[in-house]
């Protein structure tokens, strides 16, 4: 026997955000006789998104680069902007861009939902300092950060200046540790800073090193 339903019960709607989709929910549609009605709801979300900048380009004249020719954007919800910082700070958007000067590329992608994933890209030659920080990369962490980044300040020498800056180039915080060679790692707090995409640099005077992080 097929229950009938209870008349003139009102139908009440709820919109839930879940992640990046929204679903509709009846919530007492109604009531067999004698028993509830159960409503599944299958939810679904867009994968997380995540970028590969591509390779290092180990080069002697870096204006032959063209840097996003190998990119690999997985997941999210297409269409993606792209925007690249370069090693002076200067912003480029577009998915390609030529590289001018040696040092670290950041490049941050961002979907329709306003979600962002960032990598990076050396372009260096075999006989400059930066080969050596190719091979020897600034350790940053937690990354995602939520309110103090630490870093490693090994291989530095005393003192050691640490600037962050904004992923537009603008320079929002800035320290001296003077006593970097006593730790193999220091801290700084960013309760300052609003939610977004950030690079921290550290440079003693002999050499730099840069990294990407965001902050939650």
């Amino acid at each position: 026997m097929v229950p009938q339903l209870v008349h003139n019960k009102m139908i009440r709607m709820k919109s839930i955000l879940i992640g990046v989709t929204c679903v509709l929910i009846l919530l007492n549609a109604g009531r067999a006789i004698g028993q509830d009605i159960i409503i599944n709801v299958p939810v679904s979300q867009p994968r997380l998104l995540e970028l590969d900048a591509g390779e290092n380009s180990l080069v002697e004249d870096p204006g032959t680069i063209i840097l996003g020719q190998d990119i690999t954007v997985i997941g999210g919800a297409p269409e993606y902007t792209y925007s690249w910082t370069d090693p002076d700070k200067n912003v480029f958007e577009g998915q390609s861009i030529s590289g001018t000067t040696f040092g670290k590329y950041f490049l941050v992608v961002t979907d329709v939902n306003n979600c962002t994933s960032l990598d990076s890209v050396y372009i260096y030659n075999s006989t400059s300092v930066l080969s050596q920080i190719v091979d020897n990369p600034l350790v940053v962490f937690p990354n995602p950060a939520t309110g103090t980044l630490r870093f490693s300040t090994q291989s530095f020498s005393s003192p050691v200046k640490v600037d962050i800056f904004s992923i537009e180039g603008k320079k929002v915080l800035s320290k001296e540790i003077l006593n970097a060679a006593e730790s193999d790692f220091h801290y700084m707090n960013l309760g300052e800073l609003e939610q977004g995409v950030y690079i921290i640099k550290l440079d003693d005077g002999h050499f730099y090193r840069m990294e990407s992080f965001i902050l939650n």
